[in-house]
Formats: C-alpha cells, structure tokens, sequence
C-alpha cells in the first residue's frame, strides 16, 4: 500500500496512461471483429456474440478509465499539459468507440446485394488496416516510452561517470603498456 501511495505520488498520471492504453488495444479488438462481418466466410451470429462479449469489455474498461479520470483530484483539478492530453485522448476514444459501435447494418442483406463485387472484402480489410495502424501507434507509444526510459538511464550513467572522474587505470594494464 505504502509503495502504491509512493508510486501515485511520483508518477500520477501513469495508472491513468496505462489504462487508457488498455483501452484502445480493445478497442482496435472491437474494431477487428466488426470487420469480420464484411468478410465473405464469417459466421455471422458468432460473430455478433463476439462483438456483443467485446463491447461489454470495452465499455466496462471504459467505466474504469472514467473513474481513474475524473475521480482522481489531481488530474481533473490541475490544469497541466498531462492532464488535459489524457482527458483529450480518453475523450476521443470513447468517440471513437461510439463511431464503430453506431455502425450497424443487415450483413446478410449487404452480402446478398453487393458480395459479388468484392467491396465487402475491401471494407473488410480496410477496417483490419485501420486496427493495425491503431496497433502500430500504440506499440510506437511503448517504445518511445521504453526509449525514454533508456535515454533518463543513459543521461544519470553519463553524470554518475562524469561526477566520479576518468576511469582509474588497472596497474596489471598499466604493466603491460
């Protein structure tokens, strides 16, 4: 309890970051199994007990993120940079949630009619393409996370060295030169 309190005090944005974070990797989810619909072999009512499994998902992290959100004093009170960028990213994905959610059609009608052109598969695809690049962008976050980690270890290695003077020579090297 004491180390959480520690952590909360040090980084209070993080457990915030990290759920929302969550968040959208089950909304790219969410997002992959609504494009199986335009696929021409999914099995239609499998698919919509997914979408309905993964929407409920969704939308209970997404009560979490809120609560961390908006009951946590220091983010909704403070107006820092932090802040305002993770209400604005939460914000925006609970839009984007609402978009893809919103979106819903007679699927076997739309195979009936337009299966033979082939654009449900493109759709499809499309929609699968889009999840990857939400993918990639959250894999490109953790990196950039995970870099910066290294560059704060690499900075304090230089000054902890630069601090503590040239390296002292061993004398067997110095022997032997």
């Amino acid at each position: 309890m004491l180390f959480s309190l520690l952590f909360f005090g040090i980084r209070p944005y993080r457990a915030a970051q990290q759920a929302i974070g969550e968040n959208i990797i089950d909304i790219v989810k969410f997002l992959r199994i609504k494009a199986d619909f335009y696929l021409p072999d999914t099995d239609i009512d499998a698919n919509y007990h997914k979408v309905i499994s993964q929407q409920i998902h969704v939308a209970q992290h997404q009560d979490a993120v809120r609560e961390l959100l908006f009951k946590t004093r220091q983010i909704v009170n403070e107006s820092t940079a932090t802040g305002r960028k993770l209400l604005f990213t939460f914000v925006e994905t609970v839009d984007l949630f609402e978009n893809i959610t919103a979106s819903y059609y007679d699927y076997e009608l739309l195979r009936k009619q337009y299966g033979h052109t082939g654009i449900l598969d493109r759709i499809g695809l499309t929609l699968k393409k889009m999840a990857a690049e939400l993918d990639e962008y959250i894999g490109t976050l953790r990196q950039i996370r995970q870099g910066d980690a290294f560059n704060n270890w690499f900075r304090r290695q230089a000054e902890k060295d630069r601090l503590q003077g040239p390296p002292q020579r061993d004398n067997a090297v110095s022997a032997a030169n």
